[in-house]
């Protein structure tokens, strides 16, 4: 079976040493025909502590409002309007994604997603963006 005709939602992880099978919600896009992008929304959220249900529908929302460069523009505020989701999961998710070292505003109304969980491209591609990462404070 082809990676394309797959059902995301019938995807999960599994430990093979001990065939431990983890449900996984994946958030799965392709961006050419020989590169996917794919990242495991629920369990960053876990990870983040941060793992409610509109949390997750968050990072869904920034996942596939980033552009190429990882960067996501638009104030809590416009993000919370454009998402839909209240702005007191909006701000607390940001938070728990900048405390995480997975988030950083380069300026005001900017984010950038970090590349170490989230890139895609080429080597090449992914040594800029990491630059890019490291250049912000």
């Amino acid at each position: 079976m082809n990676l394309r005709d797959m059902d995301i939602t019938d995807l999960v992880l599994m430990h093979k040493p001990t065939g431990t099978v983890i449900d996984v919600d994946a958030f799965m896009k392709e961006t050419t025909p020989a590169n996917w992008e794919k990242t495991y929304v629920k369990q960053i959220c876990e990870f983040i502590e941060c793992g409610s249900s509109k949390s997750v529908e968050f990072l869904s929302f920034l996942l596939g409002k980033k552009d190429s460069n990882n960067m996501i523009i638009g104030s809590q505020r416009n993000l919370s309007s454009e998402s839909g989701i209240g702005l007191s999961v909006v701000s607390r998710t940001l938070a728990a994604l900048e405390k995480a070292s997975l988030i950083r505003m380069p300026q005001n109304g900017c984010y950038m997603l970090s590349p170490r969980v989230l890139s895609r491209g080429n080597r090449a591609s992914i040594f800029i963006l990491s630059q890019k990462w490291k250049d912000i404070k």
